[in-house]
């Protein structure tokens, strides 16, 4: 899934929690054609959307850098010894090495939330992401904490309140 898809997916979510009906822009505007900003404008008004939240992904950088090798390994060794001294033995090892890594992701997203009847933007927001580790870097977690910092922010800011 694209980030744009993740995102939107993730806002429709969140702003549902304060009672938000949502409605994606592909939704309500597909790109099979270049949309006028009035007939964009006639079709979000038909459609009773009153406001616009556009999430624009700013610069995106990740970075995965190897830093050692750790091997794990086991030795069977099996045999026999005479009583005269002699002795034959047969070994066997086999051994895994595995790459640790650190990952590093971060990211800039800039929020607009517009009112459809003026036209007047009513609340602007920069969110910039950092995460560190395999499980935290990526566009799933940038897509996570883009609308977990777009929410808190038009919740701080009194946009928003829980249902």
């Amino acid at each position: 899934m694209d980030l744009r898809t993740q995102i939107e997916e993730r806002a429709a979510k969140a702003l549902k929690e304060y009672g938000v009906e949502t409605i994606t822009e592909r939704t309500a505007l597909p790109p099979t054609r270049e949309w006028t900003p009035q007939a964009r404008v006639e079709v979000l008004s038909r459609l009773g959307v009153d406001s616009t939240l556009l999430i624009a992904v700013g610069a995106r950088s990740s970075e995965i850098t190897p830093f050692a090798q750790q091997t794990f390994g086991t030795t069977n060794i099996s045999g026999n010894a005479t009583s005269n001294g002699t002795f034959n033995a047969q070994g066997q090892s086999q051994s895994t090495s595995y790459n640790l890594v650190v990952a590093k992701s971060s990211a800039e997203f800039s929020a607009i939330l517009m009112e459809m009847s003026t036209g007047k933007t009513v609340w602007v927001g920069d969110i910039i992401t950092k995460a560190g580790g395999t499980l935290f870097a990526g566009e799933k977690e940038d897509a996570k904490a883009s609308v977990r910092g777009v929410i808190e922010g038009l919740e701080e800011d009194g946009h928003l309140t829980k249902q």
